[in-house]
This record gives structure tokens, sequence and C-alpha cells, in this order.
């Protein structure tokens, strides 16, 4: 399982290797930026991502999600992708989504069908 904490003021992402790898990048070809991560979704799982993190953003909601990420060579991994927007001490939410992105296998599922 790979981590992630996302900036949602900036769209800075910081993601470990697993969360690279699981994604199709090396560290260092990883540029620190959600955008970059959302690019290697399949393109069908898309719409209903962008509508969930959009979501998380204005209600503070938890994100629970199967995504497909499409492999060089044909067919997808799916993965499950995880978080939450942390309160600071009071209850204010922060600007942070912290999360988590679970490797569940190649061509298993699909959009809304985790294992």
């Amino acid at each position: 399982m790979g981590l992630f904490d996302w900036d949602m003021g900036t769209g800075a992402l910081a993601a470990d290797a697993t969360v690279c790898a699981i994604f199709g990048l090396s560290p260092d070809e990883y540029d620190g930026r959600a955008s970059t991560l959302a690019a290697r979704v399949h393109p069908a799982d898309r719409p209903a991502f962008r509508a969930a993190a959009r979501a998380v953003i204005r209600d503070g909601r938890v994100l629970d999600q199967c995504l497909r990420i499409p492999e060089t060579g044909g067919g997808h991994r799916t993965i499950e992708l995880w978080g939450r927007v942390p309160t600071a001490d009071g209850g204010q939410a922060q600007a942070h989504l912290v999360g988590g992105v679970l490797d569940l296998g190649t061509g298993t599922g699909g959009p809304g069908h985790c294992v």
C-alpha cells in the first residue's frame, strides 16, 4: 500500500515510491502534481474520480473508490483509493486529503467493483 498527502489548495501531491509504482511511474518521473496521477487513470473512470474528488473537497467526505490504471501492453490494474480530509483542533477541516492506494491486481474488477 502506498501513501499520499494532497494539498488541495496548490494541487501538489506528495506520494511515496509505492504510489508512484502503482501509477506506472518511478519517483524520479513523478512531478508532484495530482493532475499527473489523475491522467493515468482509465479514461472511463476519470469522470467518477473527479466527481468523488470534488465531493471530498466540497463536503469533507471520505474518499473510497476503485479505479483502473491502464497497462502499457494492454489490460489494466485495479486500484483502491482511500482518503480523508483531516480536521485541526477545533474541528476545522484542513486543505489536505491524506490517504492510501492499494494495488488489487491485473484485470480485476472495474470502477466501483473492488474485490
